[in-house]
């Protein structure tokens, strides 16, 4: 059976980035329904050791207007773990758009993911 392992997402340009829409598979990936992830701060489900790194990017992003950046980054799932994902993200007119994918388990332990 096909496993999905990734999930789109638009947010807006604020510092906070709110989530603006979600593709259904972000049940799959973090348990969220996308209504119930909508208007939520992106930051509010990014591992607290992830965040300096992340903001330094978005700001980078949005300063400089670039095409697409990939980092790595751990989500808060709804269940409260902590999901390892690499996230590329692109500026785009009035938003940005995110596909983040699960970084995927090998025999029961995950991928080194730099930080």
């Amino acid at each position: 059976m096909f496993q999905v392992d990734n999930f789109i997402s638009f947010h807006d340009l604020t510092p906070e980035a709110h989530f603006l829409w979600a593709s259904s598979s972000i049940t799959t990936c973090l348990g969220y329904e996308p209504e119930e992830i909508v208007d939520t701060p992106a930051y509010t489900v990014i591992h607290p050791d992830d965040i300096s790194y992340v903001k330094v990017s978005h700001q980078e992003n949005m300063m400089n207007e670039m095409v697409g950046t990939q980092i790595a980054l751990r989500f808060k799932a709804k269940d409260g773990s902590w999901v390892p994902c690499m996230a590329l993200f692109s500026l785009c007119y009035d938003y940005i758009v995110t596909c983040s994918t699960v970084i995927a388990q090998t025999d029961g332990t995950s991928k080194s993911v730099p930080f």
